[in-house]
């Protein structure tokens, strides 16, 4: 309440140019004037290298000065972020306590907290903050394409005062340009794969084990291992552990508190006593995200999961042989690097069993579960002598680039040479074989004006320029050239003379000249009925001498309107 009185319109309190910059100030304003109409929320959205962290450093010290905060917290995705903004708002804001949540020092009284989103996640307690905190997120997004283009954005920051030299302006002082080497064709990349998004993290490994144990231990309910009490001891096994996983989470965790409904149930021992399909589910999606195993020896870990896999693929039916197979191989591959190792006293001990699995491609794959988990407890444990055995020869390379050619003042030439842009197109066409207009024409479907204009955008702006298209492909038909990367589909091809067989007898000569064409169309896409006066048509009789009068003509119009479906209907004659 005390803080409240001393509130001031932040409008009233004047912008610090040395920190906001003197282009900055009306996007501070901006977001004063949002909060003087009672707004909490504001987004400000910035280019990369225009100055978010000074801005926002800015934007802190005018609301501090307001009495509108006492505490601020500012996220980012990665640990690099976190430490460039609190060095940045260091020099900032020199009177204002700071703490690094990433880093080893944490002053948890500062009134100022940078962390990334999951530092933050795992440091909040059960207790909820009453100080109203202001969170300023720079737009570090997770697509392929934006953080390339991030990469380009840091180019564009000013360096005042850097003293620089090139080949237009000689000597001089504040950066005035950057340069790109796109090396590896990012560009090019982009331009064809315009959607790329990053993967999803994979699973860590405590969860893929929480998973393939909870999955082992609902199996082992089932009817065909009830009888056998061995089976019935390493079900009560696996389920001891999977409570144990759950018993650990702590409730205090943001994560946990999130999945808090999931959980709960869990933590129940008898709940594992029968899973159902809906509490592995459950167990799988949401809990094993959670888990974790706290296990010293990692390669032993690892054994586990592998066998625990392979173990999954024998509960499956058939189709799963070749999985099988894959957990086999590794597995074998990990316990022959033992062969090496039978000095050591627990490696001999084991020494049957390592070189039963070594010489014996099939026999992990015939073994059942019981002994698959008798191999897992004589093994796992021993599997850390092989860390650093990867069976990979050690290649040393001494390589040194030489300068071949060096330009300055330049302009970045954004087209591409014409063999990278054939190899796009050809690529572009095959993997889109049986979709939209690329796929009407595979198929011999007409294409109108609407499938014209699609086929310039991919193949003038999409995949390159107009430039680079005259340069490759000179003035041929955007169809024809689908036409003749994509070829013809089977089907189609005989579809487009069938009319033609059954309404023409045909003696076995002209038979084999009709499949000789139905065969050159489906491999090169059309045929110019221009080309059947050369060789390879007319010999060793000419096309007319083989169809003689109108019989030509109907053959000539097949041939002609496979052609001309690649084509745009010129309307104008």
């Amino acid at each position: 309440m005390q803080r409240r009185k001393r509130e001031t319109r932040p409008s009233t309190v004047p912008v610090d140019l040395n920190i906001a910059g003197k282009g900055r100030p009306y996007q501070i304003r901006a977001i004063c004037d949002a909060i003087e109409q009672g707004q909490r929320r504001a987004l400000l959205v910035m280019a990369t290298g225009t100055g978010k962290t000074r801005v926002s450093a800015a934007l802190t010290d005018v609301l501090m000065r307001a009495n509108l905060v006492t505490n601020v917290l500012f996220l980012a995705d990665r640990v690099t972020l976190v430490e460039q903004a609190a060095s940045d708002y260091g020099e900032y804001l020199p009177n204002q306590s700071l703490c690094n949540m990433c880093g080893k020092k944490r002053d948890l009284t500062a009134p100022i907290v940078f962390s990334t989103y999951q530092t933050m996640v795992n440091a909040i307690d059960a207790q909820t903050d009453e100080n109203g905190r202001q969170v300023f997120s720079p737009a570090h997004k997770v697509r392929s394409k934006i953080k390339f283009l991030q990469m380009i954005g840091r180019g564009t920051r000013r360096c005042d005062g850097l003293d620089c030299v090139d080949g237009l302006d000689g000597e001089y002082v504040d950066k005035r340009r950057f340069i790109i080497f796109d090396y590896c064709s990012n560009f090019a990349f982009f331009r064809t794969n315009p959607n790329t998004v990053d993967v999803s993290p994979a699973d860590s490994l405590s969860e893929i084990v929480f998973k393939r144990k909870a999955s082992i231990a609902r199996t082992l309910q089932s009817a065909p291992y009830a009888t056998d009490a061995d089976m019935r001891a390493w079900r009560r096994e696996l389920a001891d552990d999977l409570h144990a996983r759950v018993v650990e989470l702590n409730d205090a965790t943001a994560a946990v508190r999130l999945k808090r409904a999931a959980v709960e149930p869990f933590r129940e021992r008898s709940r594992f006593d029968v899973i159902s399909e809906l509490d592995l589910h459950t167990l799988v999606e949401d809990v094993a995200t959670l888990v974790h195993y706290d296990e010293s020896d990692e390669d032993a870990l690892r054994f586990d999961s592998l066998i625990y896999g392979l173990m999954l693929t024998r509960i499956k039916d058939e189709s799963s042989k070749r999985d099988s197979r894959f957990f086999a191989s590794r597995i074998r591959r990990s316990v022959s690097r033992l062969n090496d190792r039978m000095t050591l006293d627990p490696v001999l001990e084991q020494r049957e069993l390592i070189e039963r699995i070594s010489s014996d491609s099939g026999y992990l794959v015939g073994a059942d579960l019981k002994e698959l988990e008798c191999i897992r407890i004589a093994l796992r444990s021993l599997i850390q002598y092989t860390v650093g055995e990867g069976g990979r020869r050690l290649i040393i390379t001494d390589l040194s680039d030489s300068v071949t050619r060096r330009t300055e003042g330049e302009a970045f030439d954004m087209s591409e040479h014409y063999e990278d842009y054939k190899l796009k197109v050809n690529r572009y066409i095959n993997e889109h074989l049986n979709e939209g207009v690329i796929g009407k024409i595979h198929r011999n479907e007409p294409i109108d004006s609407n499938d014209y204009s699609i086929l310039q955008h991919i193949f003038v702006e999409q995949l390159g320029t107009y430039e680079d298209y005259k340069a490759t492909y000179a003035d041929s038909p955007f169809g024809l050239l689908v036409r003749r990367i994509a070829k013809l589909d089977h089907t189609a091809a005989e579809e487009a003379f069938a009319d033609f067989i059954n309404k023409h007898p045909m003696n076995p000569q002209q038979t084999a000249f009709l499949h000789m064409i139905v065969a050159y169309i489906e491999a090169n896409g059309y045929l110019d009925p221009s080309d059947l006066g050369k060789p390879r048509f007319s010999r060793p009789r000419s096309f007319t001498q083989l169809f003689p009068g109108g019989l030509a003509l109907d053959l000539i119009v097949c041939i002609r309107r496979v052609m001309d479906n690649a084509k745009v209907p010129d309307f104008s004659k």
